[in-house]
């Protein structure tokens, strides 16, 4: 419990000064709460001619202003000086044709009721005030009404709010009274006065309105198409079949060559055999001849090994960009189903913050939310146009890019089969590493070229052996072109048989030069073995870190949707009773946009970092 002791040195003339202070303004604090008016009852009476209302306080009303309001019709009072005994606004369904609901609400300095009617009667309506009563009719002249006495209706008297007993009206306030009717200006959004940018924007992309219906998609034909339409991937399939016409054709070094030649040779006169000229002039050869390589100092086959080595090499290659297609079709694919998603949570957060922006403006036009509410949702709602027209660029980007990727027309409509599940990895780093180092072709390509630089450095000690190579001609001769002998030909046919081996045994060096290259060659080739080796074991880990950071997203932002969407739920509900301000419901409108976005980025994002990690660890799957 307080206590304070008054000592005789520390009471001073401060104190002296609170003490009166608190015993000459008690008294009135508590005679002004006495004094203050409350609502008593609100009376509705439906007439064949129209309906009256009847507002009642337990005291005089004696401050008041009316005016109306369009769009929607409203019927505004504000009662200045009587005090509502809710906290929330009030409403009391009517459901006439003349009046469609009753609203009231009260704050420290008034009492403001609004009646919901149609446009017509904004102007067919009167009122009047009766000390502690008003009086309102709707479609009819309330001030007759009460001079004919024996029209009494029955009234429908609506439940009545608990007030507090005042013991004591308050004072007319005559200087105070507002009887004349004035009209309020009613807000306008810009959207009334200037041009939609989403409007601009959709005029703009009339080339995206394709007749064709939209053929649909799913993720196994996605990448079926995209092997089958790729060109790169042609472009390897020609490489394999040059590389195979290579390999056959070094094949054919192991195997005998055939040669003919047909030679015609005149002399200026004719040949001469001990002194005497004997035969003719004209002369004609015909000779075959097939030469078979014994030994070329392993070059033959070293060349073969090369090409054999090379056609694997192609095909090898082949399967990479297999591998790299199929990743950019699952890429391709979730991008596009991520940019749908996001397309459409913008276009839903538009939505929200229009309908948000209205609310506010009927809040602020029958002054239950100050201006600063309203101009704040004018503002986020243009930030939510701005970023739905990004979005729906993004989407038409995602959709440009895979009808690329499937060689279709730029902007033909697709319809995709969306992939929602999720399924976990299970694997450890370890095992993913391990399942790379087996499986990634780029590995076993780059074995291919150490083994070609090894065959290219036996192939440079070629020119260390002499060549051999065995050749067998047969030959005719004759004057004639059918080189059957005639006069002067001695021999006229026959064959002969012979090797022949050749050496070049000095060249300064040349041989020793190209062999040093080769092997350095063959080193380079070792060290990027290496150097892949590294890069693939770094690519699994920073492919499984990031799979394994999108995974973590989703579990956490599974949860948080469902909170971020009864967060805005509550706010929303809080703001019509006007507990919260547009404020809140606007931040917790962003904060439900940002955790859905978040949400559906993670889910996509893991499934494309889960088809890189596979294309990491070399595996070819098609879904």
């Amino acid at each position: 419990m307080y206590s304070r002791t008054f000592h005789k040195e520390r009471f001073s003339y401060f104190d002296t000064f609170v003490i009166l202070a608190h015993l000459l303004l008690f008294p009135a604090v508590l005679n002004a709460q006495s004094n203050q008016v409350h609502l008593k009852s609100i009376d509705v009476t439906k007439l064949e001619t129209g309906v009256i209302v009847v507002i009642q306080a337990d005291g005089d009303i004696t401050a008041y202003k009316s005016f109306t309001l369009e769009d929607p019709a409203r019927i505004v009072f504000d009662l200045f000086g009587i005090k509502s005994p809710y906290k929330r606004e009030r409403s009391i369904p009517v459901n006439s044709p003349l009046l469609k609901r009753i609203r009231h609400y009260g704050d420290p300095a008034r009492l403001r009721v609004v009646l919901d009617t149609d446009t017509p009667y904004l102007k067919d309506h009167s009122f009047e005030v009766v000390k502690n009563r008003l009086k309102i009719g709707i479609g009819l002249d309330i001030s007759q009404l009460a001079a004919k006495p024996s029209e009494k209706p029955k009234p429908s008297k609506q439940p009545s709010p608990p007030t507090k007993q005042a013991p004591k009206p308050a004072a007319k306030q005559p200087g105070l009274k507002i009887s004349e009717a004035t009209t309020r200006k009613t807000v306008e959004g810009p959207t009334s006065r200037e041009p939609d940018p989403l409007a601009i924007m959709g005029d703009k992309l009339d080339f995206l309105q394709y007749k064709e219906p939209a053929e649909r998609f799913t993720l196994k034909e996605t990448i079926r198409a995209a092997i089958a339409a790729n060109l790169e991937l042609k472009i390897s399939k020609e490489a394999v079949r040059a590389a195979d016409a290579t390999k056959k054709a070094k094949q054919t070094n192991f195997y005998p060559t055939f040669s003919a030649d047909y030679r015609f040779r005149r002399n200026d006169e004719r040949p001469t055999l001990g002194g005497f000229a004997e035969g003719s002039k004209n002369r004609f050869d015909f000779s075959t001849t097939v030469s078979q390589p014994i030994f070329t100092g392993f070059s033959i086959l070293n060349q073969y090994q090369i090409a054999r080595l090379g056609l694997e090499a192609s095909k090898i290659n082949e399967r990479i960009k297999k591998q790299d297609i199929i990743l950019e079709a699952k890429t391709a694919y979730f991008n596009l189903l991520k940019a749908q998603k996001l397309y459409a949570i913008a276009k839903q957060t538009v939505e929200q913050i229009s309908a948000q922006r209205e609310v506010a403006r009927n809040f602020y036009e029958v002054g239950m939310s100050p201006l600063n509410d309203f101009l704040q949702a004018e503002v986020e709602l243009a930030n939510a146009k701005q970023d739905l027209i990004i979005a729906r660029n993004s989407l038409e980007t995602a959709r440009s890019q895979f009808n690329i990727l499937l060689r279709r027309p730029i902007n033909a409509p697709i319809e995709l089969e969306d992939v929602l599940t999720y399924d976990p990895f299970e694997y450890k780093l370890d095992w993913c590493q391990k399942t790379a180092e087996r499986n990634r072709l780029e590995i076993l390509l780059a074995e291919k070229e150490v083994e070609i630089a090894k065959r290219e450095v036996e192939l440079s000690k070629k020119d260390f052996f002499p060549s051999i190579n065995l050749q067998g001609t047969y030959f005719r001769a004759g004057t004639d072109l059918d080189v059957s002998g005639g006069t002067g030909i001695f021999d006229p046919e026959g064959w002969y048989i012979g090797a022949e081996a050749s050496w070049d045994f000095w060249e300064w060096g040349r041989t020793v030069y190209e062999k040093k290259e080769k092997i350095s060659q063959l080193s380079q080739a070792q060290l990027r073995k290496e150097n892949l080796l590294d890069q693939v074991r770094l690519q699994v880990k920073r492919a499984y870190l990031k799979n394994l950071e999108n995974e973590a997203n989703i579990l956490t932002l599974q949860k948080a949707i469902r909170q971020a969407e009864e967060n805005y739920r509550i706010f929303q509900e809080r703001y019509k009773e006007q507990v919260t301000t547009s404020t809140d419901v606007l931040i917790a409108q962003t904060l439900l946009n940002r955790t859905q976005t978040n949400f559906y980025t993670a889910l996509y994002d893991f499934k494309i970092s889960k088809a890189a990690l596979y294309r990491a660890m070399g595996l070819e799957l098609l879904e």
